[in-house]
């Protein structure tokens, strides 16, 4: 120990707390260097909703600490989705089918011996109504105030809809020359507002 200086000198171990108390090492010197800034990287919060936290990094600004945070972004409901207006709100799965510009219902369609749903939505069932001739019925009723429209596809021919009401729709196979004919394709789609 130097007689002129007895001050004892040791490396710094401040540290940033929430209350005040007092050391028992050496004094700090001019050109000491602090530690303030740690290298955590801060914790990605991947879900909507949190609980707060205060973290337990002692260095200065506590960067693993969490913030509390809820979820600002609703689901729409089906309502909002009929609407088609609001930017403030998500389509979710259970409720995009509401929307207007989304298609309803479709099917692929087997109309050769017993008529079946090769694969469909929003489709309850098909009916033989004859040779090329298919009633489906609709899982959801339509509107009848907005209406509806689709799309029919026949192969080696052409498809028509006939006798259209808000629960069930009539489709035609038809060949080229105009003459009811069974397909063993037939695909349709339709769009528009539910009741």
């Amino acid at each position: 120990m130097n007689i002129n200086n007895p001050t004892t000198f040791s490396t710094p171990a401040l540290v940033y707390s929430t209350s005040n108390s007092s050391g028992s090492a050496g004094a700090l010197r001019a050109d000491d260097t602090l530690a303030v800034f740690s290298t955590t990287v801060p914790t990605n919060i991947s879900t909507a909703t949190v609980s707060a936290a205060t973290g337990d990094n002692a260095f200065t600004s506590r960067e693993d600490h969490v913030h509390g945070s809820t979820a600002v972004i609703a689901a729409a409901s089906e309502s909002e989705m009929v609407a088609a207006e609001s930017t403030t709100v998500f389509a979710s799965p259970g409720t995009t089918q509401y929307h207007p510009g989304v298609g309803k219902a479709w099917a692929k369609a087997d109309q050769t011996g017993s008529q079946s749903l090769r694969s469909s939505y929003g489709i309850s069932g098909i009916a033989d109504a004859g040779v090329g001739l298919s009633t489906i019925t609709f899982t959801t009723a339509f509107d009848d105030t907005h209406g509806y429209t689709g799309s029919i596809a026949v192969p080696n021919g052409v498809g028509t809809f006939n006798n259209p009401s808000t629960t069930t729709m009539r489709l035609d196979s038809r060949t080229y020359a105009g003459n009811l004919q069974d397909v063993d394709e037939l695909y349709c789609m339709f769009m528009g507002t539910q009741a």
